[in-house]
């Protein structure tokens, strides 16, 4: 049974897998400001800019600048598509 105080992290490019694994928080930004997710957010679907923060459970940290992106929350599973958009 999953742990309702982790959540699933995927992190894409269009070339990789950037980072696939738990963490207990996530922290980015969107048009109105830094963000969290935390375990048990409700479902929720962002544009993203700048960088995502992965906050894992042995309490390090792993930061992942990107220029633009988009984030979904569905049930504990964060997903983010970064860099989908040919650089400006």
């Amino acid at each position: 049974m999953p742990n309702p105080l982790i959540l699933s992290v995927i992190i894409k490019n269009p070339d990789a897998i950037l980072y696939e694994g738990s963490a207990t928080a996530v922290t980015s930004i969107n048009e109105k400001g830094v963000f969290d997710i935390l375990p048990e957010h409700n479902n929720f679907i962002s544009v993203i800019k700048q960088h995502v923060i992965i906050h894992k459970p042995d309490k390090s940290v792993q930061e992942i600048p990107c220029r633009e992106g988009v984030l979904r929350v569905e049930n504990n599973v964060v997903k983010i598509f970064i860099d989908i958009s040919p650089a400006k």
